[in-house]
């Protein structure tokens, strides 16, 4: 339950908001109550200009107001979110591509970074995606009492990885202009924020709805599935990079 004149959290029995003071009457209680279990609006696939306007609606919100888009029952059609989050992750990818070239094609005497490097950071990026939207459906379906349709979990997870994905790109950008310092501080926040971003959203949706597990153990629980997903990634990870180097490797000796 919220405040009507804030949007602050409240609680039953609060006379005044404890954020902004304002009085509290008996039917702000049970007209929250209505919007919670309310269902969420059904969302038409928009066509021609309808849906320009509507990805461009879901981009500004991404970053100016990320949480209250999330707090908000307004969904976008899984096309407009798709083509946001496709748009972000080929103009990341790009852009690393570039880099690489850029910075670590002078270093490569033998190999050279060709177009196979492009399709391999893209799928590899979206695979991490994948997994990690996956973990935020299980927790969805599995943990809350009344779990958030599709296309509402969908639209929030995307609407925060292109934050990321935009703070990646200007991370590679900065490397490319010889600013590593800056980059790399940019590539930690991101990292950071990746990680957390799911877990976010369950626990911004347990405002809403009651979860079947304490939230304690629901983020004790997704760390360590995060943890299983990134010591697989570096297992493959390593196994990749020690091949490259018993390949190359007879080149110099």
């Amino acid at each position: 339950m919220k405040c009507t004149n804030c949007g602050s959290p409240i609680h039953e029995g609060d006379l005044f908001c404890g954020e902004c003071g304002q009085k509290l009457q008996q039917e702000e209680f049970q007209s929250n109550e209505v919007v919670h279990e309310g269902s969420y609006p059904q969302q038409e696939q928009p066509t021609g200009p309808y849906f320009g306007t509507e990805l461009l609606n879901m981009l500004k919100e991404s970053f100016t107001v990320p949480g209250r888009r999330m707090d908000s029952r307004t969904l976008y059609s899984p096309g407009v979110a798709v083509t946001l989050f496709a748009s972000a992750l080929v103009i990341q990818t790009l852009v690393m591509f570039l880099m690489l070239r850029n910075i670590l094609g002078d270093f490569y005497i033998y190999t050279e970074i060709g177009f196979g490097a492009f399709f391999n950071i893209l799928f590899s990026t979206l695979l991490i995606h994948a997994i990690f939207f996956g973990i935020l459906m299980l927790f969805n379906k599995m943990l809350l009492r009344t779990p958030k349709p599709f296309a509402k979990t969908f639209g929030d997870y995307i609407s925060l990885s292109v934050i990321l994905l935009a703070l990646n790109t200007l991370a590679y950008l900065l490397i490319m202009i010889r600013l590593p310092e800056i980059s790399l501080i940019l590539l930690g926040i991101s990292i950071s924020l990746f990680i957390v971003v799911p877990v976010y959203i369950y626990l911004k949706y347990m405002k809403d709805t009651a979860s079947k597990l304490d939230s304690f153990y629901s983020v004790m629980i997704y760390f360590v599935l995060t943890g299983l997903v990134y010591y697989i990634i570096a297992r493959i990870f390593a196994n990749n990079l020690y091949q490259s180097i018993t390949e190359v490797a007879p080149l110099y000796f």
